[in-house]
């Protein structure tokens, strides 16, 4: 059920946002929960400089700027 409800807000969100869902799920789903596992790990509360790095990372995702992503490129 919660995995459902979460589903739909996300694809509600990208098509409000005109995002694809990927990204959308990438900024508020993957980049929150990578940022926060460290300190959660650690019995910690998260500092408010990380929980605002985390939401300068999301808005950054989402504001409607295309990066460029290459894909199999080598060093």
């Amino acid at each position: 059920q919660l995995r459902r409800q979460l589903d739909s807000l996300l694809r509600e969100t990208a098509a409000q946002l005109g995002q694809d869902l990927e990204r959308v799920t990438f900024a508020l789903i993957d980049v929150p929960y990578a940022a926060m596992r460290r300190a959660l790990r650690q019995g910690q509360t998260p500092s408010p400089a990380l929980q605002q790095l985390t939401r300068a990372a999301a808005e950054a995702l989402l504001s409607g700027k295309r990066m460029q992503v290459r894909k199999g490129t080598r060093r």
